[in-house]
């Protein structure tokens, strides 16, 4: 049997027992695994993958240089769905096929979508942070059923978030350049506007993938349209949202609060926003469900095994 060297960097791959392991090995392939828990940067990516055949990452920096220095790379299979911090370019190029696993993590990310709308809400944190100190501070909440949840972004986790939503009896407001029109039928969702989303809704959520017509999708003068009792959810991507105009307008109260699951560098944690009573902050754990890290280990592992023995991808990224 050929053997293959594949390199594996997310730390909950490597920490996930289950049948991704096996299956790795019955193909010959041996692991080499990240030495850190953290993403890997350019250089030390570049140390890694000099003779691997094929590689599992999530948001480690694969740019170019990392590319180009692979000379044995035949697949890339991306740990997740988002893909701004892979060359794509590069491995198109170099004729490296590129995976991700599309889906699996929506269930999860749309479940903590809704926890933080909730958080925010009836102010669970704050709560539980006064009890801590010692004092009983009993604010008064908002209740979300019946108010108008604003989406931007309807792929699958917006869907997702749509359903969960429909059980608070909420309406739902919709903002995505490519829509599934049965979906929006179906569900009763108002397809409109970037600019009526902001302005009619109670609660802003964000789903859309970071592209250069997303970055900064939502600005100063975004944040302006939106109500002064509105949140703003991103489950997303930290760059989607000018974070400098956003400090501002939480700390003069322009809006009610927001709470963001995109904190995944310890430069994140010096962030102002965590400073704000009226803001959450989550380490970008949106997929990290037991049944959220199996789908996606299990999918990876099989596109690189698809990859490795000849055969086409089952969730390519362009092509060739």
């Amino acid at each position: 049997m050929k053997r293959y060297k594949v390199l594996v960097t997310p730390r909950s791959f490597r920490s996930t027992p289950g049948e991704h392991w096996q299956r790795l090995k019955e193909a010959g392939v041996e692991v080499i695994e990240s030495p850190s828990n953290k993403p890997l940067r350019e250089k030390e990516m570049i140390e890694m993958v000099k003779d691997v055949d094929g590689m599992i990452v999530g948001l480690d920096e694969v740019t170019r240089h990392v590319i180009e220095q692979a000379k044995s790379l035949r697949i890339i299979a991306k740990y997740g769905a988002g893909l701004d911090n892979i060359d794509l370019e590069t491995a198109s190029k170099l004729g490296i096929t590129v995976t991700y696993t599309p889906g699996v993590n929506a269930p999860s990310v749309a479940d903590l979508a809704l926890g933080l709308i909730l958080a925010l809400a009836r102010h669970i944190v704050i709560h539980h942070t006064k009890l801590t100190e010692g004092a009983l501070d009993r604010r008064r909440g908002r209740e979300i059923s019946g108010k108008t949840l604003g989406i931007i972004g309807l792929g699958g986790i917006g869907k997702e978030v749509v359903k969960r939503a429909l059980g608070f009896d909420m309406r739902i407001l919709a903002h995505d350049p490519y829509p599934d029109e049965d979906f929006i039928k179906d569900h009763g969702v108002e397809l409109c506007t970037l600019e009526r989303v902001l302005v009619e809704s109670d609660v802003v959520s964000l789903h859309c993938p970071l592209t250069y017509e997303t970055e900064g999708i939502i600005g100063r003068e975004e944040l302006k349209l939106m109500k002064e009792d509105a949140f703003l959810i991103n489950t997303a991507r930290k760059d989607l949202v000018d974070e400098d105009a956003l400090y501002k307008t939480l700390r003069d109260g322009k809006i009610k609060g927001a709470a963001f699951d995109t904190f995944e560098t310890d430069a994140d944690l010096k962030s102002p926003l965590l400073e704000l009573e009226n803001f959450i902050g989550s380490p970008h754990a949106g997929a990290a469900t037991y049944e959220s890290i199996q789908r996606m280990a299990d999918m990876a592992a099989r596109e690189v095994i698809r990859a490795l023995e000849g055969k086409d991808p089952l969730y390519p990224v362009g092509k060739k």
